[in-house]
């Protein structure tokens, strides 16, 4: 019976311990010049070079105050690969980056699994671009950032991208790559990503990575930003060494150990993006702020 997508008990979506085994399902693209990741139908669009030349690569001025569907996909399935290119700054040079919120939901659930600004949710926190080079995040020059965490789901998948920002975004460029299969393992976990922040004014008070998470799966890493001069951010991976929870998860970090001992009575505002795997229905998440009501 093939229950994902190489023989055996391998990975869904791949890996290079897999690389040579067969691989089953169908695999699909979904982008502005394909929206339904029809078979064949990518890069059909007429050009200035001609028929079938990518005509139609990217969004063209993405309306203020704005969300646009990126992709409805019918499942089962995992989406693979995520490619976001957007331009860092609006016409009135402007950064933009944070005011872009990344969601996604499976099943069609009502509230998302996946939300949060989408430089943040790329590791490229302030809204500024950065290099990344890591196993499920990379952000190449260009502003081409790309997500390779596997995000399995039954029934269905939505992805969603909003402008809160008061002008529009120049270009926004999107590819979705992924496997359509006749069905999933039956203990799945579907992928989850949460923005938080707040302002952190004592020593030895803990800052909340995640919270209130109920149910059962594995914490996969997080990306953490502060202000202070200059202005810093990492990432901590947990992808080999994944935390595994039965019933509920809750993720912090103590102030010294982000910022150390000295200069600790200054006002500090700590924003992140925790990414992790569970079982479904999960509670819903903290209403994210606005650009305007918040430092990161």
């Amino acid at each position: 019976m093939n229950r994902g997508f190489c023989s055996g008990d391998q990975s869904l979506w791949g890996g290079l311990e897999s690389l040579a085994l067969q691989r089953y399902g169908r695999a699909r693209s979904v982008s502005l010049e394909n929206p339904s990741g029809a078979k064949g139908k990518a890069g059909m669009a007429k050009s200035s070079l001609g028929p079938s030349r990518k005509g139609a690569p990217f969004l063209v001025k993405m309306a203020a105050e704005s969300i646009v569907t990126l992709a409805e996909i019918d499942g089962p399935g995992v989406i693979g690969h995520v490619l976001l290119t957007v331009t860092e700054f609006t016409e009135t040079k402007q950064r933009a980056m944070s005011d872009l919120v990344l969601r996604i939901y499976w099943d069609e659930e009502e509230v998302p699994s996946v939300e949060a600004p989408l430089g943040d949710f790329f590791c490229c926190g302030f809204g500024r671009e950065r290099k990344v080079n890591s196993m499920p995040i990379v952000v190449n020059p260009a502003h081409s950032m790309q997500c390779y965490f596997p995000m399995p789901f039954q029934k269905k998948a939505k992805v969603t991208l909003e402008n809160r920002h008061a002008e529009e975004i120049p270009v926004v460029a999107y590819q979705i790559d992924y496997v359509l299969t006749d069905e999933l393992p039956m203990d799945i976990r579907y992928f989850h990503a949460q923005w938080r922040g707040e302002q952190i004014t004592q020593r030895q008070k803990e800052y909340t990575l995640l919270d209130q998470v109920k149910g059962n799966g594995h914490y996969v890493g997080a990306y953490l930003t502060w202000t202070r001069s200059p202005q810093n951010g990492f990432y901590r991976w947990r992808i080999m060494d994944p935390v595994i929870f039965e019933e509920e998860l809750k993720v912090t970090i103590r102030r010294t150990e982000i910022f150390g001992e000295k200069d600790t009575a200054s006002l500090e505002e700590v924003a992140s993006v925790a990414y992790w795997y569970q079982s479904e229905p999960h509670n819903s998440f903290r209403l994210l702020r606005k650009k305007t009501d918040r430092r990161l």
